[in-house]
């Protein structure tokens, strides 16, 4: 396309997707990501420090002066991450779109760019809440797969037509990949080709239900972020046995504060989580008042505290409904001691799972946040030649950083929940 044409199609990408936008944007559309503080100074190749200590530098003694051999210095512990992981996200723009209603001008532009926006904007978020929330596998497999590509998973809400996906379970640990071809979001089930359209099934064959399997995004399995949930999940309930480089036994500080849900109802649930509430402050001193939950399991809690108001109230005017991906309600109780405690409702969590986090005591560090990708002339897109729609402009933001817990003797976990009502 002529040089005046180009240019101008960079000149409305910059004034129109500015970063700040994009982030703004994704920050909206996700609980966690939006709460936690987030230091966009981590520079690439750079390791970030997180210091912990693991033992106090006093000792007490009842009936005289302390022994100076029984005077202990600090335990100081260095934690650090060095690699940044990555995301990426493209739009496309097809030249024939563009130009369909007349030559490339900002009005021309601005009626395709909110929706593309919009659409974009509801899948990274979705990516980077799954991962950051449940961990690197964006869902678990309920039917094992078939030679023909037919597979089932628990919610098919998370995946879209012609997205790329890898499933693995623990026989199968070198990913079978292919693309959604067919999704039945009342069932589950997907089917998967070797390409899109190309009527050639992957054979999953080996994929079964009870080996844990497991489905992902490209190479998630191996360059996803860290999840709250393996932050503070204990290793012998299946969390990572290591937390930013140290054992998360060498040190009361660096474990959640945990409890399996496989025996809670949809009338003790709320006592539950009170319960932990208090043990997470007793043991940590911080406020874990931010609890994440599936949208059934708020339903539950949200029906007990109308049907049985007695422990627990309704922080007034709290209750507040997001127009993207999470609500929430604040509720207080005697068992917490009045404290207000807030019950969110986050779409990409898991039925089995409930956290409860202090945002003080999270970070998301990253190089520079949400940003767009400029290619190596400085275009703010990359450009295609198409047969078909003429030339695809193609643009990239990515996200390079990762989710760190500084405390998580702050935080509570649940998980194995199974609640209906």
């Amino acid at each position: 396309m002529a040089t005046a044409t180009t240019t101008a199609f960079n000149t409305m990408l910059n004034e129109n997707v500015t970063n700040p936008l994009l982030e703004l944007e994704i920050k909206k559309r996700n609980f966690m990501y939006n709460t936690v503080p987030e230091d966009k100074g981590w520079l690439l190749n750079n390791n970030y420090v997180l210091p912990h200590i693991a033992g106090n530098a006093s000792s007490v003694r009842f009936g005289g002066l302390t022994a100076s051999a029984d005077i202990f210095g600090s335990k100081p512990l260095r934690g650090f991450e060095s690699v940044h992981k990555e995301m990426w996200g493209s739009l496309k723009f097809l030249q024939k779109d563009l130009l369909i209603h007349g030559k490339i001008s900002e009005q021309n532009f601005l009626k395709i760019l909110p929706d593309e926006l919009d659409r974009h904007m509801d899948i990274m978020a979705q990516a980077l809440g799954q991962n950051i929330c449940n961990g690197r596998a964006v869902d678990a497999v309920t039917v094992g797969g078939t030679a023909g590509g037919i597979i089932s998973v628990a919610n098919p809400e998370r995946l879209q037509i012609q997205q790329f996906v890898q499933f693995a379970s623990s026989v199968v640990v070198v990913p079978i990949g292919g693309y959604v071809s067919t999704l039945n979001i009342n069932t589950g089930a997907l089917l998967i080709e070797t390409a899109p359209g190309s009527g050639v099934p992957v054979n999953l064959s080996t994929i079964v239900v009870a080996d844990t399997a497991r489905v992902y995004l490209r190479d998630q399995i191996t360059d996803g972020f860290n999840s709250v949930i393996d932050l503070l999940l204990p290793a012998a309930n299946g969390g990572s046995a290591n937390i930013h480089n140290l054992l998360k036994t060498s040190s009361p500080q660096l474990q959640g504060v945990y409890e399996t849900a496989a025996a809670w109802t949809s009338t003790t649930v709320l006592k539950e989580l009170f319960k932990l509430y208090v043990k997470a402050r007793k043991v940590g001193a911080g406020k874990p008042k931010n609890i994440m939950m599936s949208y059934n399991n708020f339903g539950a809690c949200v029906n007990l505290i109308e049907n049985q108001k007695g422990a627990f109230n309704v922080t007034p005017n709290s209750d507040s409904a997001k127009n993207y991906t999470w609500d929430e309600i604040s509720i207080g109780g005697y068992i917490s001691g009045g404290e207000a405690v807030k019950l969110v409702a986050v779409q990409e969590m898991n039925d089995s799972d409930f956290v409860g986090f202090d945002e003080s005591s999270f970070r998301f560090a990253s190089a520079g946040g949400l940003q767009k990708h400029k290619s190596p002339d400085g275009n703010l897109y990359f450009v295609e030649r198409d047969p078909t729609n003429g030339y695809t402009y193609i643009c990239d933001t990515f996200l390079m950083g990762n989710l760190f817990c500084l405390q998580p003797y702050k935080n509570f976990l649940a998980t194995n929940a199974a609640i209906t009502y």
